[in-house]
């Protein structure tokens, strides 16, 4: 792992002087950039979906150079801060974005790391300032959205494809987390994606 990281921080360093002394097209540059993020993050599972979209357009939406450079570091120092936590809770993590639509418990993680399940619980809140059933359902909320929008599945085949076992729950999870219910969140979006063509 630490060996991946310095030979990232080593591209980085390389693809800026490169940048500089050949002064290519600002098109070509945030090309260059945004496949190099994509690159690094797809290596390490690090972003996916929405967030990977996010970080692509503020890349293609820099106004300068500089800006550019700014914004990719800062990306990057995110992703180093992430992958310098815990172990375990790396693990944790890993796990929750491999297989948040099987049953996953803490406890059932835990034993497989050979781990207290209270510790590990005290772990993941320490790093991530958030607990295993938090980070849990995030992942399959934003697993449920892409699906809703990607998909005409019914909101109840959907729930059962992201891990819930229960419709009920499901929709209470997604309000809290959306602020709105699947259909009323499926019927917006679309309607302004429409609205924008």
């Amino acid at each position: 792992m630490q060996g991946n990281i310095q030979q990232i921080l080593e591209e980085l360093d390389w693809l800026e002087k490169m940048i500089l002394e050949k002064t290519p097209k600002v098109s070509l540059t945030k090309q260059l950039f945004i496949q190099f993020l994509m690159d690094v993050f797809h290596l390490f599972e690090y972003l996916q979906g929405d967030d990977l979209a996010d970080v692509v357009k503020k890349v293609h939406d820099a106004a300068t150079f500089s800006e550019m450079i700014g914004f990719i570091q800062e990306e990057l120092s995110r992703f180093l801060s992430h992958y310098r936590m815990n172990e375990n809770v790396a693990s944790v993590l890993q796990v929750i974005s491999r297989d948040y639509q099987k049953e996953l418990s803490l406890k059932d993680i835990s034993q497989a790391l050979f781990i207290n399940p209270v510790y590990l619980g005290q772990l993941i809140k320490r790093e991530t300032n958030a607990t295993f059933a938090e980070l849990l359902n995030k992942q399959r909320i934003k697993a449920a959205q892409q699906l809703l929008l990607s998909t005409n599945d019914s909101i109840e085949d959907i729930c059962y494809k992201v891990g819930y076992s229960n419709v009920g729950y499901f929709y209470k999870v997604f309000r809290k987390l959306c602020g709105k219910s699947p259909k009323t969140y499926r019927l917006q979006v679309m309607t302004e994606h429409a609205e924008d063509e």
